[in-house]
Order: C-alpha cells, then structure tokens, then sequence
C-alpha cells in the first residue's frame, strides 16, 4: 500500500499496540479457522499481497494464517473483542470474553510489525479504513453470523472496496449463506466470480474493460505485450487490465485521457 498522510495517522494514531505484553496465558490453537477456510484463500493470498482487513479475529488463529501466507502484507483485524452475541450464552467459550482483547494481543504479539487490531464494529472499522485510504487485496468477513449484519458488512465492503476480493467464512450457515448472496444480488452478476465450499466462500472482481483513447491505443499495446494478447486486444479497441491481485497488471499512462467502463458499485435490483 502507498504512503498517505492520512494512513500514516491510522497507523501511528488508532492502530498501535500497547508499549507491555499483557499478562495473560496465550491460546494458540483456539478457534475455528479449518482446512476449507484455508483451501479458499490460499488462492487469493501470496508474497505479492500489500493489504488484508480481517472482519472478526477472535484470538487472532485466522489474523496469523493470513499473515503468513501474505508474508510482505499488511493485515488490519477489525473486532469488538466483546464476543459474538451466541458465545455470549455460551458457557463453554463465555470464560474467554473478559480478557479475549488481551489473549488476541498475546498470541500476536510477535506479529506487531505486520497485523494491527482495530477495536470497533465491522462497519466502522471497514469506514475508518476507507476515510484513511487503504485499499485492500483482499478482505476476510468472519464477523457476526446475524443476517442483517452480515448483509450489511457485504454491502459496505462491495460499496467502499470494489476491487477487493472477498472472502469469508461459515458458508454453511443459512443467515450468512443468505445474507451474501442478497448483497450480491444488488450487483450486476457480470461483475464478480464466486465460488465456494461448505465452509468459505470467494468474490472475486471480474476484469473491468477500458476504452481508450486512439492515439494512445497503439503505445499502451505495446507495453502490454508481455501480459495481454494484443492482437486480440487491439481488434476489440480495447485494453483488459484486472484488479490487484490478478493475472495481469497493465500500466497506463495519462489516465485523464482513458474513460472506465464500471462494471461494480452500481445497484442492479
């Protein structure tokens, strides 16, 4: 992610960590992050990943997979640390809440460099990422399994985040199954990809095209040689470039004189 004034305030402002370990016991292996989780996003994740925001961390099991898959990345945990509304009645996992914040920061705490917690609902945290300008490559939803919350995390994320892949957790649940394919349904279908297994789920942005204009047509062909089929590109008028990350980055220079054609960010239903 580049620079900006107003990232450097997220990160030197909100996203810290305390100057002490907390002295709490760690709880490494606690959670639910499995296999199917890990079969979804290992495509989305590489050494070439500058940018994640996870949606729900819990004690931070997924937040430190993510980051090791994505070694050069940045991950930004959005939590409460209040506990889920169902393991609050939950006897089993209720003795965690009072210090959950703590134990997230303990079993983390060799990874400060790299994921940082945000303490606030998954919409604010989501805008106070966008207000400060980061650009996820991709976002991880594993927050609320509450229809109306999931629903609106994913209209937040497919509004304020249009390039990002997607991913999240707990597909088998009806309310979450449910609540993302009606966010998806209020966007044209030709927009974005999905996949899925019983357990995670995918969003991956579909190419947008770019018309461009004529006198420019022909140089940025010929940059783009080594990534894109040109000739076929050349008979359509038309450069494909993809969202980061995605098969192919093409850069265009002069971009005033380009006009986007938007395929995402525009209500369908």
């Amino acid at each position: 992610m580049r620079s900006t004034r107003s990232s450097d305030v997220l990160f030197q402002e909100i996203l810290n960590w305390p100057a002490d370990k907390p002295n709490v016991p760690p709880k490494m292996s606690q959670g639910w992050f499995s296999g199917l989780n890990q079969a979804i996003l290992s495509p989305t994740l590489s050494d070439q990943t500058k940018m994640v925001i996870e949606v729900g961390s819990w004690m931070g099991k997924s937040t430190r997979w993510i980051s090791d898959q994505a070694p050069n990345a940045i991950v930004i945990a959005i939590d409460t640390w209040l506990g889920a509304v169902e393991l609050i009645s939950d006897e089993q996992h209720r003795k965690f809440l009072p210090t959950l914040y703590e134990t997230f920061l303990v079993n983390c705490w060799d990874y400060r460099t790299k994921i940082f917690p945000l303490r606030a609902d998954s919409i604010t945290g989501l805008r106070v990422c966008k207000k400060h300008g980061i650009q996820p490559d991709m976002i991880f939803v594993d927050g609320s399994h509450e229809y109306r919350s999931v629903l609106g995390d994913m209209l937040t994320i497919l509004e304020e985040f249009p390039s990002s892949i997607i991913t999240g957790d707990d597909y088998w649940n009806a309310g979450v199954r449910n609540a993302v394919h009606d966010a998806l349904a209020q966007f044209d279908p030709k927009s974005y990809t999905f996949n899925s297994n019983k357990r995670a789920f995918c969003v991956r942005p579909q190419p947008t095209v770019i018309e461009l204009d004529t006198s420019k047509k022909k140089k940025i062909a010929e940059e783009a040689k080594h990534d894109v089929d040109v000739a076929a590109e050349e008979e359509a008028g038309a450069i494909v470039t993809y969202p980061v990350p995605g098969p192919h980055r093409v850069s265009l220079e002069d971009r005033d004189t380009v006009t986007p054609i938007p395929l995402r960010g525009k209500h369908w239903a």
